[in-house]
């Protein structure tokens, strides 16, 4: 399976990647194949590389990825890597923000972007975040507000006995496990 690999290719273990990409089942299994030998010589140049140099070390690192995925992508049809690169992004925005997205390589290089408009997208960035937290506590008001309508009007004194006066915090609860 894909799973383990880590590049855009790694989707395909999805079926509906597949679907999207109108992928045919023999690409799927030529791929699975490719992959495992793939995998094994990437294994073997990783095992052979100077640690010492952590820079050095993860360029390699990345030209090693980028040559998988190019071995890989020749069992694709240059619209289906095109589309499965499109997935890849996307599925990166459900762990990262966008704007850490483009602002870090390779995708910072691709797109040309200078220190100074980074730093100025991450306070952009920011500043929405921080709009978008407001709008989502005034949305927990209102349906808080609308849902109470259904209780009568001994249960809605109960609500506000057990609730009280409203209390802002400045800091964030602790996250629960297994979400971002």
């Amino acid at each position: 399976e894909f799973r383990s690999f880590a590049g855009p290719l790694g989707l395909l273990a999805d079926p509906d990647v597949r679907a999207d990409l109108e992928m045919l089942d023999y690409q799927y299994e030529e791929l699975q194949e490719k992959n495992a030998e793939i995998q094994r010589q990437a294994a073997e140049e990783i095992r052979g590389l100077d640690m010492s140099d952590m820079q050095a070390f993860a360029a390699e690192i990345r030209r090693i990825h980028a040559s998988t995925e190019e071995q890989l992508g020749q069992g694709l049809l240059p619209h289906q890597m095109e589309r499965l690169r499109q997935l890849q992004a996307q599925n990166q925005l459900r762990r990262r923000s966008f704007v850490e997205i483009i602002t870090s390589d390779p995708m910072k290089s691709d797109l040309e972007i200078s220190d100074e408009q980074a730093e100025q997208l991450r306070e952009a960035e920011a500043a929405i975040e921080e709009r978008v937290r407001q709008q989502i506590a005034e949305l927990r008001v209102q349906a808080r507000e609308e849902l109470m309508q259904n209780l009568n009007s001994s249960q809605r004194e109960q609500v506000d006995e057990i609730f009280g006066e409203a209390f802002e915090s400045n800091t964030e609860p602790p996250r629960r496990r297994g979400r971002k």
